[in-house]
Protein backbone atom coordinates (compact mmCIF):
# COMPACT_ATOMS: atom_id res chain seq x y z
CA UNK A 1 0.00 0.00 0.00
CA UNK A 2 0.95 3.91 -0.83
CA UNK A 3 2.62 5.53 2.22
CA UNK A 4 1.12 7.87 4.03
CA UNK A 5 3.66 10.35 3.91
CA UNK A 6 4.88 12.59 0.42
CA UNK A 7 7.73 13.40 -0.60
CA UNK A 8 7.83 17.04 -1.81
CA UNK A 9 6.81 20.52 0.10
CA UNK A 10 4.39 20.56 2.57
CA UNK A 11 3.31 24.19 4.54
CA UNK A 12 2.37 22.32 7.37
CA UNK A 13 5.77 22.41 9.53
CA UNK A 14 4.54 19.13 11.38
CA UNK A 15 3.87 17.13 8.90
CA UNK A 16 7.40 17.67 7.49
CA UNK A 17 9.19 17.05 10.93
CA UNK A 18 7.20 13.96 11.14
CA UNK A 19 8.23 12.80 7.38
CA UNK A 20 11.46 13.70 7.61
CA UNK A 21 12.45 13.54 11.58
CA UNK A 22 15.16 10.37 12.41
CA UNK A 23 14.84 10.96 16.42
CA UNK A 24 12.91 7.01 17.73
CA UNK A 25 10.24 8.98 19.20
CA UNK A 26 9.25 10.89 15.67
CA UNK A 27 9.77 7.51 14.07
CA UNK A 28 7.61 6.04 16.18
CA UNK A 29 4.88 8.20 15.79
CA UNK A 30 5.33 8.31 11.91
CA UNK A 31 5.29 4.35 12.34
CA UNK A 32 1.75 4.93 14.04
CA UNK A 33 0.49 7.10 11.61
CA UNK A 34 1.70 4.76 8.89
CA UNK A 35 -0.77 2.16 10.49
CA UNK A 36 -3.61 4.03 10.79
CA UNK A 37 -3.30 4.48 7.33
CA UNK A 38 -3.20 1.06 6.25
CA UNK A 39 -6.01 0.01 8.43
CA UNK A 40 -8.18 2.50 8.39
CA UNK A 41 -8.10 4.15 5.06
CA UNK A 42 -11.06 2.93 3.48
CA UNK A 43 -13.69 4.15 5.91
CA UNK A 44 -12.71 8.35 4.77
CA UNK A 45 -12.63 10.30 1.57
CA UNK A 46 -10.11 9.53 -1.52
CA UNK A 47 -8.06 13.00 -0.64
CA UNK A 48 -7.16 12.43 2.83
CA UNK A 49 -3.58 11.86 1.77
CA UNK A 50 -3.59 14.76 -0.78
CA UNK A 51 -4.46 16.82 2.26
CA UNK A 52 -2.15 15.61 4.67
CA UNK A 53 0.66 18.34 3.43
CA UNK A 54 -1.30 21.17 4.42
CA UNK A 55 -3.28 20.20 6.57
CA UNK A 56 -1.54 17.26 8.99
CA UNK A 57 -3.63 17.17 12.06
CA UNK A 58 -6.98 17.11 10.84
CA UNK A 59 -5.87 14.04 8.43
CA UNK A 60 -4.37 12.48 11.47
CA UNK A 61 -7.31 12.92 13.77
CA UNK A 62 -9.70 11.66 11.18
CA UNK A 63 -7.15 8.27 10.77
CA UNK A 64 -7.09 8.19 14.70
CA UNK A 65 -10.85 8.55 15.09
CA UNK A 66 -12.01 5.95 12.70
CA UNK A 67 -8.72 3.46 13.83
CA UNK A 68 -10.36 3.87 17.78
CA UNK A 69 -13.78 3.03 16.70
CA UNK A 70 -12.82 0.18 14.62
CA UNK A 71 -10.89 -1.35 17.48
CA UNK A 72 -14.14 -1.65 20.09
CA UNK A 73 -15.59 -2.54 17.54
CA UNK A 74 -18.04 0.27 16.64
CA UNK A 75 -18.73 -0.88 12.66
CA UNK A 76 -17.69 2.08 10.43
CA UNK A 77 -19.17 1.74 6.73
CA UNK A 78 -16.48 2.14 3.81
CA UNK A 79 -16.52 5.18 1.95
CA UNK A 80 -17.09 3.16 -1.42
CA UNK A 81 -20.10 1.85 0.32
CA UNK A 82 -22.16 4.98 1.39
CA UNK A 83 -24.28 7.68 -0.58
CA UNK A 84 -22.90 9.64 -1.96
CA UNK A 85 -19.27 8.32 -1.52
CA UNK A 86 -17.87 11.66 -2.12
CA UNK A 87 -19.66 13.94 -0.19
CA UNK A 88 -21.06 13.91 3.58
CA UNK A 89 -19.77 14.06 6.83
CA UNK A 90 -16.16 12.11 7.83
CA UNK A 91 -17.44 8.60 8.94
CA UNK A 92 -20.31 6.93 9.00
CA UNK A 93 -21.00 3.93 11.53
CA UNK A 94 -23.53 1.62 11.28
CA UNK A 95 -26.25 -0.18 13.73
CA UNK A 96 -27.15 2.30 14.99
CA UNK A 97 -26.60 4.68 11.62
CA UNK A 98 -24.45 7.85 12.78
CA UNK A 99 -22.72 10.50 11.35
CA UNK A 100 -19.51 11.18 12.59
CA UNK A 101 -17.63 14.60 11.13
CA UNK A 102 -13.72 15.29 12.44
CA UNK A 103 -12.35 18.87 13.01
CA UNK A 104 -8.73 20.12 15.07
CA UNK A 105 -9.30 23.61 15.93
CA UNK A 106 -6.02 24.86 15.97
CA UNK A 107 -4.61 28.04 18.51
CA UNK A 108 -6.27 30.45 16.45
CA UNK A 109 -5.23 33.99 15.90
CA UNK A 110 -5.32 37.82 16.94
CA UNK A 111 -6.59 38.65 20.53
CA UNK A 112 -8.43 35.24 21.74
CA UNK A 113 -5.54 32.98 20.24
CA UNK A 114 -4.28 30.29 22.67
CA UNK A 115 -0.92 31.43 23.61
CA UNK A 116 1.82 28.56 23.86
CA UNK A 117 3.08 28.63 27.64
CA UNK A 118 6.43 29.87 28.89
CA UNK A 119 8.95 28.06 30.11
CA UNK A 120 10.00 27.07 33.41
CA UNK A 121 7.61 29.77 35.21
CA UNK A 122 4.30 28.88 36.44
CA UNK A 123 1.49 30.19 34.19
CA UNK A 124 -2.40 30.34 34.05
CA UNK A 125 -4.07 28.10 31.98
CA UNK A 126 -6.29 30.10 29.40
CA UNK A 127 -9.50 27.94 29.86
CA UNK A 128 -11.57 30.63 28.22
CA UNK A 129 -9.59 31.08 24.93
CA UNK A 130 -9.37 27.18 24.55
CA UNK A 131 -13.03 27.10 25.14
CA UNK A 132 -13.39 29.94 22.67
CA UNK A 133 -11.05 27.97 19.93
CA UNK A 134 -13.67 24.72 21.06
CA UNK A 135 -16.97 26.55 20.59
CA UNK A 136 -15.58 28.18 17.20
CA UNK A 137 -15.52 24.44 15.41
CA UNK A 138 -18.70 23.73 17.22
CA UNK A 139 -19.91 26.35 15.37
CA UNK A 140 -18.78 25.98 11.73
CA UNK A 141 -19.57 22.05 12.48
CA UNK A 142 -23.55 23.20 13.39
CA UNK A 143 -23.65 24.75 10.36
CA UNK A 144 -22.10 21.92 8.37
CA UNK A 145 -24.63 19.75 9.24
CA UNK A 146 -27.41 21.85 8.11
CA UNK A 147 -26.01 21.96 4.67
CA UNK A 148 -25.89 18.53 4.66
CA UNK A 149 -29.82 18.24 5.85
CA UNK A 150 -30.33 20.92 2.82
CA UNK A 151 -28.83 18.64 0.01
CA UNK A 152 -29.83 15.39 1.31
CA UNK A 153 -27.08 13.44 2.21
CA UNK A 154 -28.20 13.11 5.89
CA UNK A 155 -31.82 13.00 7.36
CA UNK A 156 -33.12 15.40 10.23
CA UNK A 157 -33.53 12.56 12.22
CA UNK A 158 -30.15 10.87 11.84
CA UNK A 159 -27.41 10.91 14.59
CA UNK A 160 -24.80 13.42 13.98
CA UNK A 161 -21.58 13.65 16.06
CA UNK A 162 -18.98 16.37 16.12
CA UNK A 163 -15.46 14.80 16.93
CA UNK A 164 -13.05 17.30 18.08
CA UNK A 165 -9.58 16.81 18.57
CA UNK A 166 -7.96 19.66 20.78
CA UNK A 167 -4.20 18.77 20.23
CA UNK A 168 -2.86 21.42 18.81
CA UNK A 169 -4.17 23.60 21.06
CA UNK A 170 -1.60 24.86 23.54
CA UNK A 171 -2.23 23.78 27.41
CA UNK A 172 -5.69 21.94 26.08
CA UNK A 173 -4.69 18.83 28.20
CA UNK A 174 -4.97 20.75 31.74
CA UNK A 175 -8.61 19.64 32.66
CA UNK A 176 -10.07 20.33 35.78
CA UNK A 177 -13.09 18.21 37.36
CA UNK A 178 -15.54 18.62 34.40
CA UNK A 179 -13.79 18.65 31.05
CA UNK A 180 -13.77 21.72 29.14
CA UNK A 181 -15.59 19.97 26.27
CA UNK A 182 -18.30 19.63 28.25
CA UNK A 183 -18.13 23.22 29.48
CA UNK A 184 -18.44 24.39 25.95
CA UNK A 185 -21.71 23.35 25.68
CA UNK A 186 -23.25 22.89 29.53
CA UNK A 187 -23.28 25.78 31.83
CA UNK A 188 -20.99 24.87 34.32
CA UNK A 189 -18.07 27.37 35.70
CA UNK A 190 -15.86 26.32 37.98
CA UNK A 191 -15.73 24.29 41.59
CA UNK A 192 -17.24 26.01 44.76
CA UNK A 193 -15.85 25.08 47.80
CA UNK A 194 -18.18 25.72 51.12
CA UNK A 195 -15.69 25.94 53.95
CA UNK A 196 -16.56 26.02 57.54
CA UNK A 197 -14.29 28.39 59.31
CA UNK A 198 -14.44 27.54 63.00
CA UNK A 199 -13.17 23.28 61.64
CA UNK A 200 -11.25 24.15 58.39
CA UNK A 201 -13.44 21.43 57.02
CA UNK A 202 -15.20 21.30 53.40
CA UNK A 203 -18.66 20.85 53.98
CA UNK A 204 -20.17 21.53 50.77
CA UNK A 205 -19.12 21.20 46.65
CA UNK A 206 -21.22 22.48 43.73
CA UNK A 207 -20.25 24.01 40.49
CA UNK A 208 -20.99 27.80 39.32
CA UNK A 209 -23.64 28.17 36.61
CA UNK A 210 -21.96 29.61 33.82
CA UNK A 211 -23.56 30.18 30.56
CA UNK A 212 -21.03 32.40 28.25
CA UNK A 213 -17.31 33.64 27.92
CA UNK A 214 -16.24 36.74 26.96
CA UNK A 215 -13.83 37.37 24.06
CA UNK A 216 -11.22 39.78 24.87
CA UNK A 217 -13.79 42.29 22.68
CA UNK A 218 -15.82 41.97 25.72
CA UNK A 219 -18.54 39.78 22.96
CA UNK A 220 -20.20 37.58 25.06
CA UNK A 221 -20.24 33.74 23.38
CA UNK A 222 -22.55 31.40 25.04
CA UNK A 223 -21.30 28.03 26.43
CA UNK A 224 -25.32 26.60 27.06
CA UNK A 225 -25.47 24.95 23.68
CA UNK A 226 -26.89 21.80 24.71
CA UNK A 227 -30.00 23.81 26.43
CA UNK A 228 -30.70 25.78 22.99
CA UNK A 229 -32.93 23.77 20.19
CA UNK A 230 -31.06 25.82 17.57
CA UNK A 231 -28.04 22.81 18.42
CA UNK A 232 -30.11 19.92 18.29
CA UNK A 233 -28.80 18.80 15.08
CA UNK A 234 -25.63 18.08 16.67
CA UNK A 235 -26.57 15.11 18.69
CA UNK A 236 -22.84 14.57 20.70
CA UNK A 237 -19.58 15.44 21.23
CA UNK A 238 -16.71 13.20 21.03
CA UNK A 239 -13.20 14.74 21.68
CA UNK A 240 -9.45 13.73 22.16
CA UNK A 241 -6.27 15.68 23.22
CA UNK A 242 -4.63 12.87 21.56
CA UNK A 243 -1.67 12.85 18.85
CA UNK A 244 1.05 10.99 17.43
CA UNK A 245 3.20 10.81 20.08
CA UNK A 246 1.25 12.16 23.01
CA UNK A 247 -1.33 8.99 22.81
CA UNK A 248 -2.77 6.00 25.56
CA UNK A 249 -0.75 2.98 24.98
CA UNK A 250 -4.48 1.41 23.78
CA UNK A 251 -6.14 4.15 22.11
CA UNK A 252 -10.09 4.76 23.91
CA UNK A 253 -9.11 5.90 27.46
CA UNK A 254 -8.58 9.21 25.93
CA UNK A 255 -12.25 9.85 24.17
CA UNK A 256 -15.28 12.27 26.29
CA UNK A 257 -18.22 11.49 24.45
CA UNK A 258 -21.10 14.35 25.51
CA UNK A 259 -24.85 13.95 24.75
CA UNK A 260 -27.10 16.45 23.72
CA UNK A 261 -30.30 16.40 25.71
CA UNK A 262 -32.27 18.44 22.70
CA UNK A 263 -30.86 16.08 19.74
CA UNK A 264 -33.47 15.68 16.88
CA UNK A 265 -31.67 12.38 16.53
CA UNK A 266 -30.05 11.24 20.14
CA UNK A 267 -27.45 8.62 20.05
CA UNK A 268 -28.44 5.57 22.46
CA UNK A 269 -26.70 5.95 25.88
CA UNK A 270 -23.36 3.39 25.54
CA UNK A 271 -22.74 3.37 21.74
CA UNK A 272 -19.45 4.41 22.37
CA UNK A 273 -18.14 1.34 24.15
CA UNK A 274 -15.14 2.98 25.60
CA UNK A 275 -14.00 6.55 27.01
CA UNK A 276 -15.78 8.73 29.59
CA UNK A 277 -19.50 9.57 28.81
CA UNK A 278 -21.50 12.69 30.18
CA UNK A 279 -25.11 13.09 29.66
CA UNK A 280 -27.85 15.45 31.40
CA UNK A 281 -30.61 14.02 33.27
CA UNK A 282 -32.79 16.77 35.12
CA UNK A 283 -30.62 19.17 35.63
CA UNK A 284 -27.75 16.96 37.00
CA UNK A 285 -25.04 16.17 34.96
CA UNK A 286 -23.89 12.09 35.43
CA UNK A 287 -21.20 10.45 33.84
CA UNK A 288 -19.78 6.97 33.27
CA UNK A 289 -16.34 5.24 32.47
CA UNK A 290 -16.71 2.46 29.97
CA UNK A 291 -13.63 -0.55 29.67
CA UNK A 292 -11.77 -1.99 32.44
CA UNK A 293 -12.12 -0.86 35.55
CA UNK A 294 -15.35 1.67 34.83
CA UNK A 295 -16.36 3.21 38.21
CA UNK A 296 -20.46 3.43 36.68
CA UNK A 297 -22.57 6.38 36.65
CA UNK A 298 -22.07 9.17 39.08
CA UNK A 299 -23.53 12.68 39.98
CA UNK A 300 -20.71 15.35 38.43
CA UNK A 301 -22.94 18.95 39.30
CA UNK A 302 -25.21 19.75 41.51
CA UNK A 303 -28.03 21.47 39.92
CA UNK A 304 -25.75 23.39 37.70
CA UNK A 305 -27.77 23.10 34.50
CA UNK A 306 -30.26 25.13 36.02
CA UNK A 307 -27.94 27.37 38.28
CA UNK A 308 -26.31 27.61 41.04
CA UNK A 309 -24.59 30.34 42.63
CA UNK A 310 -22.13 30.61 45.58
Amino acid sequence: MTSFFKAGSSSDRHYTALRDGAAPIVADGRAFVEMLWTGCSQFLDDGLRQRAPDAYMSTFWELYLAYTLDIHGVGLVPRAQRQPAGHGPDLLARQPRVWIEAVAPGPGEGLDAVREPPNGVAFSVPDDQIILRLRSAIEEKRRRALAYRERGWIAHTDPFVVALNAARIPSAMLEITIPRVVRCVLPFGHEQLVIDRATVEVVDRFFSYRREVLKQSGQPVATDLFLDPAYSPISALLYSCSDEINRPPCAGPDFIFVHNPLASGPVPRGWLPFGWEYWVEGDRLHRREHGPGGIGPGGEADAATQGRSP
